[in-house]
Parts: C-alpha cells; sequence; structure tokens
C-alpha cells in the first residue's frame, strides 16, 4: 500500500532476491462504493496462471475486504467485496480488513484477518472453497492478559503453512500508539501459542 497524503492505492515491486526492490507504482486505485476512499492491505496468492488479491477497501466509515485477479501481478481486475461486516454487536461490525490468505492443495482457502469491533482489533478465521464465498470462524487470536504486549489489541496477521505448522507475526498493541510485532504458531490454523 502506498500512500502520497491524501488517498491509499496498492502498488507493486519486484526484486531477483527479496532484498533490493524496484517500484512500479500503482496497479490498484480506489474504487467505488465500499472501496471509494481508499485500497490497502494486499494479500496476494499465485494459483495456476491467475494472481489472486484479498485487499481492504475503506468508505470512508468502514473497512470490508475486497477480491480482484490479475494474469501478471500488474493489471488487476476487480472482483467485488468478498467479506463484509459482521452483525451488530460481534467483534468485527465495525472493520474487517488486513487479510492474510493460503490455499491448500484441495482448492479450500483460509484467510485471517483483523476484526473490529469498534474498540480493539482482533485476529479472526474465515475458510472458503473457492476464495470467493467465506465462512466467517470467530476470533482464534484473542488480546492478551493485562500488561501484555498485545493487551490493547491483535492485528496485522501475515501467516505461512510449512512443516505442518502454522506461523504467525501480527502486531500487537500494548497501549494506543504503541506496537511491536509478535509471533505465534499453531497446528491447525486456529489454536494459536503466543510466542511473543
Amino acid at each position: 500500500a502506498g500512500y502520497d497524503g491524501v488517498v491509499a492505492t496498492i502498488c507493486y515491486a519486484a526484486s531477483t532476491d527479496g532484498i533490493n526492490w524496484v517500484k512500479y507504482g500503482m496497479v490498484l486505485n480506489v474504487g467505488t462504493g465500499t472501496e471509494s476512499s481508499l485500497v490497502s492491505t494486499p494479500s496476494v496468492i499465485k494459483d495456476g496462471s491467475v494472481f489472486k488479491m484479498w485487499y481492504g477497501g475503506y468508505d470512508g466509515s468502514s473497512f470490508r475486504i475486497h477480491y480482484a485477479t490479475s494474469p501478471d501481478g500488474i493489471n488487476w481486475t476487480r472482483q467485488g467485496m468478498v467479506m463484509g461486516l459482521g452483525s451488530t454487536g460481534t467483534s468485527d461490525d465495525a472493520n474487517v480488513v488486513v487479510p492474510s490468505v493460503i490455499k491448500y492443495p484441495d482448492g479450500s482457502f483460509k484467510m485471517w484477518y483483523a476484526g473490529y469491533d469498534g474498540s480493539y482489533y482482533r485476529i479472526h478465521l474465515a475458510t472458503s472453497l473457492d476464495g470467493i464465498t467465506w465462512i466467517k470462524k470467530g476470533i482464534v487470536l484473542n488480546l492478551g492478559t493485562v500488561g501484555s504486549l498485545d493487551y490493547g489489541g491483535t492485528n496485522d496477521p501475515s501467516v505461512i503453512f510449512s512443516n505442518n505448522q502454522y506461523y504467525m507475526w501480527y502486531r500487537g498493541t500494548p497501549v494506543a500508539g504503541q506496537a511491536r510485532i509478535l509471533f505465534a504458531n499453531s497446528t491447525d490454523g486456529e489454536n494459536w501459542t503466543k510466542q511473543g
């Protein structure tokens, strides 16, 4: 996500070694409706010959998760919103944003995302058979205990699956205005052990 002081858009960069990057500029601008104010927090995978992106779209009041596809990672076609807000009183009724998506060999998907209830962000899980229709499973990484580094929120998940283990790096907020990168692991993607 790139921000020019007015609006956030999704940009593209490439590298041959993961260290030295060449920026190519914006590839997804703001849209209409639920993504009319900004687009941000992309999660991209390559599925066969298609690049697939889940990202946060903001309409001026709330974030929701949207989906786009591309043949080359540069030219994107919007496919619309794929995850809306939870019903009133749920833990993601104010924002759903920052997706991290994994596709499995059987064609199914899991998404970890940040849900906001107006007071706290917490990391949630959703599952899908096609990457478009998602079933919310609820909170999987909750607030920490009083005084911990994620007592004020768990947010911004980044998840990989390797050697039959899930690894998550996430933003923990101890108090407003502060943040740390924290780590958790899991054998099933739902039950996580925080490692600090």
